[in-house]
C-alpha cells in the first residue's frame, strides 16, 4: 500500500502545473569551422609558421579550437505531457587561425560565436523524464579578429530559424533531475568577412614595403547541433 501510495503521488506530480529551470554544459558539433578554415586556406593564410629561435616544431595553419558551450532553459508543464520552453545560450564557440607567410608573417585569429534564443512547444512522455521541444529562433552569429595588430571591426549578424531539442532524464528526483540533453538548430547561411591583417618593412625609407593578408568574405554555415549533460530543478507544484 505504501509502494502504491509513493507511486500514485509521482503520477500527480507529473499531471499537474511545474517548472523546470536547468543549464547545460556540452559541445557543438557542425556549425561554421570547416568553411572558415578552408576561407583561410583560400585566403593565402594556410602557410605553415616555423618555430624560430625560441621554439621547437613547426605549426600548420589553419588550425582550430573549440569552447564548451552552456545553454540555459526554462520549462513550463501545463497539466499533463504538454508545455512550452524557453532556450537561449552560446551553441558554438570556435577560434580559428590563419598565418601568411609574408615579410614578417600575418595573422589572423577569429573567434566565432553563435547565441540562439527560440520558444518552443513542448511534448513529454507520461512521467516527463523525456520531452521534445521544436519552435522558432532567433540566432546571433559575432565573428572577431583577435589577433592584437589588426583592426577590422567585429561583425555581428541575426537569422532567423528553427530549433529542436530532446532532453532525456538520467536522473530524476522529486526536486531536480540530472539529464542527456541534445538540442538541433537549421539556419540560413551567415555572411562572414573580410578581415584584414597587414605591416610594413622599412618604416622611415621613402618606399617602406607593405604586406597585406585578407580573409575574404565568405558565407559559413550557422545549422548544427549540440550534445551535453544537464543538471536542472523542479519548482512548484499546483493546479
Amino acid at each position: 500500500m505504501v509502494a502504491f501510495g509513493l507511486r500514485a503521488q509521482e503520477l500527480d506530480d507529473n499531471q499537474v502545473k511545474r517548472l523546470y529551470l536547468s543549464a547545460t554544459g556540452g559541445v557543438g558539433l557542425m556549425g561554421p569551422q570547416s568553411n572558415m578554415e578552408d576561407q583561410m586556406r583560400a585566403s593565402g593564410l594556410g602557410d605553415t609558421q616555423s618555430g624560430g629561435w625560441f621554439s621547437s616544431g613547426n605549426t600548420a595553419h589553419p588550425n582550430s579550437s573549440k569552447i564548451p558551450t552552456l545553454h540555459l532553459t526554462g520549462n513550463y508543464w501545463l497539466k499533463g505531457r504538454q508545455g512550452t520552453s524557453l532556450e537561449i545560450g552560446l551553441v558554438d564557440y570556435i577560434e580559428v587561425n590563419g598565418y601568411d607567410n609574408i615579410g614578417i608573417g600575418n595573422y589572423i585569429s577569429l573567434r566565432s560565436a553563435i547565441w540562439s534564443a527560440s520558444l518552443n512547444y513542448m511534448l513529454g512522455s507520461k512521467n516527463r523524464n523525456g520531452y521534445l521541444s521544436v519552435g522558432p529562433a532567433l540566432l546571433l552569429h559575432h565573428v572577431k579578429d583577435d589577433a592584437s595588430s589588426n583592426s577590422t571591426d567585429a561583425q555581428t549578424k541575426w537569422l532567423a530559424g528553427f530549433n529542436a531539442s530532446y532532453t532525456l532524464h538520467l536522473i530524476d528526483k522529486s526536486s531536480w533531475f540530472m539529464a542527456f540533453k541534445v538540442n538541433g538548430r537549421i539556419a540560413p547561411k551567415s555572411e562572414t568577412g573580410p578581415f584584414v591583417a597587414e605591416h610594413q618593412l622599412g618604416i622611415g625609407l621613402p618606399e617602406p614595403e607593405n604586406y597585406r593578408s585578407e580573409f575574404r568574405q565568405t558565407k559559413v554555415q550557422i545549422s548544427g547541433f549540440n550534445v551535453g549533460l544537464t543538471a536542472g530543478l523542479k519548482l512548484g507544484k499546483g493546479a
